[in-house]
Parts: structure tokens; C-alpha cells; sequence
């Protein structure tokens, strides 16, 4: 009986590990994805505000909506070349800053 019980405890825990392991797989995806998109817009148009709207009708996640136009936007305004191979050399970097502010915020 003991064993039992110990062995259930031992399944719900892995689990809720496993569960959120997933989750944050899927969000620094999410963000990787998106953040390369709205790099792609900014290449093509420098037009923040034409950017802004696209961001608006695309993605429905608030809080990534905001990270997107508020913090995404001006750190690519900051580096005056910037380009989509920009992001994807400092993927990993760029995608924890989107995870943690999507999760805190």
C-alpha cells in the first residue's frame, strides 16, 4: 500500500514537471517566432506605427503584444543595421528577455 502510494506521489510529480517544461518550450517558441516576424517587418517598413498595427491584428496575447511593440521595437531602432540575421545570432538571448517579461508581466 505504501508502495502505491509513494508511486502515485512520484507520477503527479513528473507530471507537473513535465508539464511545465513543455509550457516554456512552447512560449520561448512562440516568442522566437514572433520576434523573427516583426524583425522581418521592420526590415521591409521602418513605419513604427504600420508596424504597431500589424503586431496588434496578429498577435492576441497581450502581454506579448506589449513586449513586441515596446521593447522589441526599440531594441531593434537601437541597433541602426539591424537585420533578421541579427536576431538569429543572438536568438537565445533575445527570446529569455521575451519569456521572462511574457511570464512576470
Amino acid at each position: 500500500m505504501k508502495n502505491k502510494i509513494i508511486n502515485y506521489i512520484f507520477l503527479l510529480a513528473s507530471i507537473f514537471i513535465s508539464t511545465s517544461v513543455f509550457s516554456e518550450t512552447k512560449l520561448e517558441a512562440i516568442c522566437a517566432e514572433s520576434m523573427a516576424e516583426v524583425s522581418g517587418l521592420y526590415v521591409e517598413s521602418t513605419n513604427i506605427v504600420k508596424i504597431k498595427q500589424q503586431i496588434n491584428e496578429k498577435y492576441k496575447g497581450i502581454r506579448l503584444r506589449k513586449f513586441l511593440k515596446n521593447q522589441w521595437l526599440s531594441e531593434m531602432k537601437k541597433g541602426k543595421d539591424f537585420t533578421p540575421n541579427s536576431f538569429y545570432v543572438q536568438k537565445d538571448k533575445y527570446t529569455k528577455k521575451c519569456v521572462q517579461f511574457v511570464r512576470d508581466n
